[in-house]
């Protein structure tokens, strides 16, 4: 999504820079091999992270560099475009953004659903609420969320609803059905229930593999393909799978992208996401 709003600011003309961390998409371990990169004419600057381990854990990024940048640079940006709420970087915008009197606005992407634990509600109580309010907007992706940004204390007049979309000309051309099955030496007559997403415990994942569990012992020539990226949930996964006894069923593909993820959509006869909250999964919009 930050790529999509990135590449359609660059094509209007503007000048877009994307601070982020080092961490590898997909692989929170590893880094990244350049610190800056320039894609489709957008600068991307990549900050140390100084614990994977904590990211891996609980997905917090701690790039100290970020704040020395972001107060030698930040007088040169006219505005600045925040993702998901609670982390680091949202502290280190807003002390800066006030300090310089630039604007910024904040796009939760469906987050402030997730309150936490105590240490969710100790960020809101001590900074996350002024975060929000202060900002000049708050971009909301349905009505839902315009309700989640009011209870944290956010005016109706700084928030706006803007859906989440995809670029449907990256789905215009699709792969042949059977790249994938071949590729993964499936029989061409296999079924495949596809999930795609985080690995994390609010996707309902545990539900997923019990039902498919119960399906497996009905139907021949069933697989389940589960892809996406570890946030805390794959050890506990691994172990539903293997006390259901559908190891042999289930394939554990790790995250996916470009082609070999339309390879997968189109070889996939259903698509499933049975997460406890959702807000606009744009993995929806990509299986439609």
């Amino acid at each position: 999504m930050v790529y999509q709003i990135s590449r359609e600011l660059a094509k209007r003309g503007h000048e877009v820079t994307i601070y982020a961390s080092d961490a590898k998409r997909g692989n929170l371990r590893e880094r990244v091999s350049k610190t800056t990169v320039k894609i489709d004419g957008i600068n991307i600057i990549h900050f140390q992270n100084i614990s994977p381990r904590l990211s891996e854990k609980i997905g917090i990024f701690l790039t100290p560099t970020m704040r020395a940048e972001f107060e030698r640079q930040g007088k040169n940006f006219d505005l600045v475009h925040v993702h998901e709420v609670r982390s680091y970087q949202h502290v280190i915008i807003w002390q800066y953004a006030k300090k310089l009197e630039l604007p910024y606005i904040i796009q939760a992407h469906g987050i402030l659903g997730d309150h936490g634990g105590l240490s969710r509600k100790i960020y809101d109580f001590v900074c996350g609420r002024r975060i929000l309010i202060d900002a000049k907007l708050n971009i909301a992706l349905n009505d839902i969320e315009v309700e989640q940004y009011r209870r944290m204390g956010v005016p109706k007049s700084k928030i706006q609803i803007v859906p989440n979309g995809i670029n449907l000309l990256d789905y215009a051309h699709l792969p042949a059905e059977g790249c994938f099955k071949k590729k993964f030496g499936l029989p061409k007559s296999d079924k495949i229930v596809l999930y795609l997403g985080r690995i994390h415990k609010i996707k309902g994942l545990d539900v997923l593999v019990r039902a498919f569990a119960n399906v497996a012992t009905k139907l021949d020539g069933v697989r389940l393909v589960i892809v996406g990226s570890d946030d805390g949930y794959l050890s506990e996964l691994k172990a539903w799978i293997k006390a259901l006894k559908i190891e042999n069923k289930v394939l554990l593909l790790g995250p996916l992208f470009g082609l070999a993820k339309l390879e997968l959509y189109a070889d996939a006869d259903i698509f499933v996401l049975p997460s406890r909250y959702e807000a606009f999964p744009i993995s929806i919009l990509e299986a439609l």
